[in-house]
């Protein structure tokens, strides 16, 4: 268990309502305390939930960006993450009730069904690992330093010849 405070977005606008800080309030980041900048953090984290960009907060609340930024990072460092196997459970969970609810109409033969109940398995089969691994052939070919070299003074040689017959060409042309 983390030793971070856990804070619900009610505890957040209550800790906000309770302080009655008006928005020029919200400027003073450093004069507040750590539980009044988780509750304010919250806040502006359920704003960029909902889908507000920091621009709109930052006109929402009078507050220049930098400071709404501070808030949000200040929540999310509260905010104990799950770890992968959790996460990837939930997912699962989340998938198997999907396929279920589309699964009546896809197996009527209901097309849009079919490609849904499809995309969710496909999505399942990556979080659980089912697909076969891709096989890749690949040849390495090592070369050393000297057939490195080599290979340069080579191309550097077509190189010289490619300018040189083009010279010539030139100049026979300039001839005529």
């Amino acid at each position: 268990m983390s030793d971070k405070p856990e804070l619900t977005y009610q505890d957040a606008q209550s800790i906000v309502d309770t302080l009655s800080l008006d928005p020029s309030a919200w400027t003073s980041y450093k004069q507040r305390s750590e539980s009044e900048r988780l509750a304010l953090g919250v806040v502006i984290l359920q704003k960029i939930l909902k889908g507000k960009s920091l621009r709109t907060i930052e006109k929402e609340l009078g507050i220049p960006r930098a400071t709404v930024a501070r808030y949000r990072d200040k929540a999310l460092e509260s905010i104990a993450l799950p770890t992968v196997d959790a996460a990837r459970k939930e997912e699962i969970e989340r998938l198997d009730i999907l396929m279920e609810a589309v699964w009546p109409s896809a197996e009527t033969g209901d097309d849009k069904a079919i490609a849904n109940y499809l995309k969710i398995s496909e999505r399942k089969a990556k979080l659980l690992g089912l697909d076969k691994p891709l096989e890749i052939n690949s040849t390495v070919v090592e070369i050393t330093a000297q057939e490195r070299e080599l290979q340069e003074m080579l191309a550097q040689a077509e190189r010289d010849e490619k300018m040189a017959v083009e010279k010539f060409s030139h100049e026979s042309v300039d001839l005529s």
